[in-house]
């Protein structure tokens, strides 16, 4: 698997971007993990967010595409 570009950590969310190669060129993408939590001895994530932590998590997507954005001004920023 490829190596993220760069991740984004707050809490215990994060966000991974990774450089892609598409039709018109190189773009970003970002994959959100699940918030992880420990049960037991074992580690697990989910996608339930308290509103508390969804307010963390929106912040971490803010801070992600303010510097993704930021990254390649003049070049697509989607797939297509």
């Amino acid at each position: 698997m490829a190596q993220p570009q760069r991740q984004f950590k707050l809490g215990t969310d994060q966000i991974s971007v990774f450089e892609n190669d598409g039709n018109n060129g190189k773009y970003l993408s970002a994959n959100l993990n699940g918030r992880r939590y420990q049960d037991g001895n074992d580690w697990k994530s989910t996608h339930s967010y308290s509103p508390t932590q969804l307010a963390s998590h929106i912040a971490l997507c803010q801070q992600t595409l303010n510097w993704m954005l930021d990254q390649a001004p003049d070049k697509p920023r989607d797939s297509d």
